[in-house]
């Protein structure tokens, strides 16, 4: 182990450099118990997704068939169908403009609202 190279950081961590082919630490550049750490922390965070995941394709294994997906698939392209006709009926040929060309911006249909009932008050 003459190769390997540890030293310590400022917060105390320990750092050992050593060459790709051997095995210290975690890696190459190992991070000793910090990242040990964390992954037993990440480990035990998703265990219970990871378990119900394991449990739902066993269930499916169990059932013989794959769910049914073509119900998805359809309703999936309906909504993409009904998206089409809503942009070819209502969409507005936006492309290269800016927003203030296409529509007026809120602030001034505010102003001119109360120019509007500024003029109505003074009749």
């Amino acid at each position: 182990m003459s190769d390997v190279v540890t030293f310590s950081l400022a917060d105390g961590t320990t750092v050992a450099v050593a060459p790709a082919n051997s095995r210290v630490g975690t890696g190459a550049v190992g991070l000793g118990d910090r990242l040990q750490t964390a992954e037993q922390s990440l480990r035990e965070a998703l265990a219970p997704v990871t378990a119900a995941a394991a449990e739902m394709m066993d269930g499916f294994r169990q059932a013989g068939r794959r769910p049914d997906l073509f119900l998805g698939y359809a309703v999936g392209a309906a909504l993409m169908i009904t998206g089409g006709l809503v942009t070819a009926v209502l969409g507005v040929a936006a492309e290269g403009r800016s927003l203030e060309d296409i529509a007026v911006p809120l602030s001034v249909k505010e102003h001119l609202a109360e120019q509007a009932a500024e003029r109505a008050d003074v009749r």
